[in-house]
C-alpha cells in the first residue's frame, strides 16, 4: 500500500490506488498468495469478485434514476443525486474516485458545488484519510443539501 501512496502524492495515479484499496483482498490472493494456477482462472476470480464491490453501487445509482424519471430534473442533477445515493448506501472508493472527477466537468453550478464539498470533507492530500464511512455520510449529507436547493 504504501507504493500507491507514494504515486499519490505525486498524483500519478490516484485510480489504481483507489482501485487496491477496494480490492486489496483480491489482489493479494491473485498477485501474493497465488492461489490461481493460470491466468484465466485469476482473471475470472478478479472480474467475479469485483462486480460484487462495485455492482451494489451501480443498482443503487440505477434504482435513484429509475425513481426520479418521472420528474422534470436536469440530467446533471439528475446523475448526481444517483451517484450520491449510491456512495451513500453502498459506498467504494473506485466509484468514489470516478465519479468525482467525471462530475468535476460538469457545467452545472449545483453539481460543481455538490462534488466540490467532497473536496472540503475530505483531504485528498492523505489519500488514507478517506473511508468508506466518511464517503457515506458525506454523500447523504449533500444529496440532503442538494435536495433542498
Amino acid at each position: 500500500m504504501k507504493g500507491f501512496y507514494n504515486e499519490w502524492k505525486g498524483i500519478k495515479d490516484p485510480l489504481t490506488y483507489f482501485l487496491y484499496r477496494d480490492l486489496k483482498e483480491i489482489c493479494e490472493d491473485i498477485f501474493w498468495r497465488r492461489i490461481y494456477r493460470n491466468r484465466g482462472e485469476a482473471k475470472a476470480y478478479f472480474i467475479r469478485e469485483g462486480f460484487k464491490v462495485f455492482l451494489p453501487t451501480m443498482f443503487v445509482m440505477g434504482g435513484r434514476m429509475i425513481a426520479d424519471q418521472d420528474f422534470n430534473f436536469r440530467s446533471d442533477y439528475t446523475y448526481l443525486r444517483a451517484c450520491l445515493t449510491g456512495l451513500h448506501l453502498a459506498p467504494n472508493f473506485t466509484m468514489f474516485y470516478l465519479l468525482k472527477k467525471e462530475s468535476l466537468d460538469s457545467f452545472d453550478p449545483l453539481v460543481k458545488r455538490g462534488w466540490k464539498t467532497f473536496g472540503q470533507e475530505l483531504s485528498f492530500n492523505d489519500p488514507e484519510e478517506i473511508t468508506l464511512d466518511k464517503i457515506s455520510k458525506i454523500s447523504g449529507q449533500i444529496f440532503e443539501k442538494i435536495k433542498n436547493s
